[in-house]
């Protein structure tokens, strides 16, 4: 037959429950505090959407200029060699711009695509290019980037092509 638990053991049991009980409440104000930023730091949200939507963007770029290259085996002539992304005259041009001068002009580099658009980023609203950049190092890669990336992120991709 068991006995009454000795003081010594209600004491570690009462002090165990008091950590469980604190580490309990802590974790519900930690989830309630993310809420709340999240509630009140809306345009972070928004700012973060929209660079993953730069980040899609690019991806859609690298997957036509690797159709390009798979179908003729050279990255397109247009873009210009230069190991820095974002510089004048590395901008991709609009699709169906008839002006493309000082811009990267990949409308030709398309026909080898389902789809014959290239993404606009959505801060880009006047002028003829898109806002995303891209360049070849001479070495066989592709190198795009976003600098209209928000909250100072620095949005490059730099791929492979051959």
């Amino acid at each position: 037959m068991k006995g009454l638990p000795t003081a010594n053991q209600v004491q570690k049991t009462i002090k165990r429950n008091l950590l469980l009980d604190g580490l309990v409440i802590f974790s519900i104000f930690l989830v309630i505090g993310g809420f709340a930023y999240m509630i009140l730091n809306p345009g972070k949200m928004k700012s973060d959407v929209r660079n993953s939507d730069r980040n899609t963007a690019m991806l859609t770029i690298i997957e036509a200029m690797k159709a390009y290259v798979s179908a003729t085996g050279n990255i397109p002539s247009m873009i210009p060699l230069n190991r820095t992304c974002a510089s004048i005259g590395n901008e991709i041009c609009k699709t169906g711009i008839s002006d493309c001068k000082g811009y990267v002009n990949l409308t030709s580099a398309l026909e080898y695509t389902k789809d014959k658009t290239l993404p606009i980023d959505e801060f880009r609203t006047n002028g003829n290019g898109t806002g995303y950049y891209i360049s070849h190092d001479g070495e066989g890669s592709l190198l795009i980037c976003s600098p209209l990336a928000e909250r100072n992120v620095k949005i490059e991709l730099k791929q492979f092509m051959y």
